[in-house]
């Protein structure tokens, strides 16, 4: 008999569902049906869903943990899911997604988890707020899971698909799903985000160097497509200049999705030894850092266009995740159309460009 791999604890403030193990639909058995009789003693009751002692899932546990999501919003007013590897913030990012909630969202320390619980507003606005300044939003930051396209956002879509695909070499695999999000109004809003967020990151440290900081922001989030594909264009774009392989391969950053986050910075920062890396150890050293304890630690004006991008890919990974396809391209416009240097670089890598 499978032991239940979950604990509610609702004498703690806030309360608590720990989860551990390895999450299946066995191990998670009658977990809703404890949620369901939980009577909270508060109309205002924060929650921290704590996945610190999962260790793994299995796919179709997802579906699962949607139906316990919108369990839990009818229980609290608020809930942030804490996760110490970007495996579970990933996993957590994709629930809160698919189940429309706008209002949770995942946390990679304890005070990162209770400084959401004491704000008021959604992880959208939040993001939208931090790079743009003010209290925008998308549309559809409110209106529950994001609806069945129209007709007009099916039009819309296709024509932005494409105009992308011309202006920037490649064909983006989430534009319907930023669509379905944001509305086609919202679009305009995401545009100013990454001219502002993108424009700014790569006019102050360069193209390489950009793509490499985009990358490891979505490997926070543990998106897999966003993860490959920036950091992709980051080794087209080295090797382009330099004929050489960069330390690290962007096809095996997702498996370390799994590590700590203590782990992560460790072993990228080890990748990028030497005295070429220099600049590129101390920005993903203030990436890091950054990303653990928020805005409150900008330094410098560096640190604000870091904290920039974190939060931009934020709103983008929001759709990404739901991208599951490995085989991406390299989401760079001179990376993305450098065919040749793609080819030369995957024979250096021993592969084939099919990849």
């Amino acid at each position: 008999m499978t032991t239940p791999a979950y604990r509610l604890d609702p004498t703690e403030t806030p309360a608590r569902l720990a989860l551990g193990g390895h999450l299946d639909p066995a191990a998670l058995d009658g977990l809703l049906t404890t949620v369901d009789a939980w009577q909270p003693e508060r109309d205002d009751q924060p929650l921290i869903v704590d996945l610190n002692g999962v260790d793994g899932y299995d796919p179709d546990v997802r579906p699962l943990l949607v139906e316990l999501n919108r369990a839990l919003g009818a229980k609290t007013h608020r809930h942030v899911y804490l996760a110490k590897t970007p495996l579970m913030r990933g996993l957590s990012l994709w629930v809160l997604h698919m189940s429309g909630d706008t209002t949770g969202r995942t946390a990679g320390s304890e005070k990162q988890a209770r400084a959401w619980l004491d704000l008021d507003h959604g992880r959208l606005e939040h993001a939208f707020t931090t790079v743009l300044g003010e209290g925008r939003a998308p549309r559809r930051v409110d209106e529950g899971p994001p609806p069945r396209l129209t007709y007009a956002e099916r039009m819309g879509a296709q024509s932005l698909s494409w105009l992308i695909r011309i202006t920037q070499g490649y064909w983006p695999a989430f534009i319907r799903e930023l669509v379905r999000t944001y509305g086609l109004p919202g679009m305009k809003q995401f545009g100013e985000v990454m001219e502002h967020a993108v424009g700014g990151l790569s006019a102050r440290f360069g193209d390489e160097t950009g793509q490499v900081l985009i990358g490891m922001s979505a490997v926070w989030n543990g998106c897999a497509y966003c993860t490959i594909g920036h950091l992709y264009a980051a080794n087209v774009l080295y090797f382009r200049r330099t004929g050489r392989l960069f330390p690290i391969d962007e096809r095996e950053v997702p498996r370390w999705h799994a590590m700590t986050d203590e782990r992560l910075e460790a072993l990228t920062l080890e990748r990028l030894a030497g005295d070429e890396f220099d600049d590129l150890r101390r920005l993903l050293r203030r990436q890091f850092t950054l990303r653990r304890e928020g805005p409150s630690a900008i330094a410098d004006d560096d640190d604000k266009l870091i904290v920039d991008i974190n939060a931009a890919w934020e709103i983008v990974n929001e759709c990404s995740i739901i991208i599951e396809s490995t085989k991406v391209p390299p989401l760079h416009p001179v990376a993305a159309r450098a065919r040749g240097v793609q080819r030369a670089y995957a024979q250096k890598r021993g592969r084939d460009i099919s990849h």
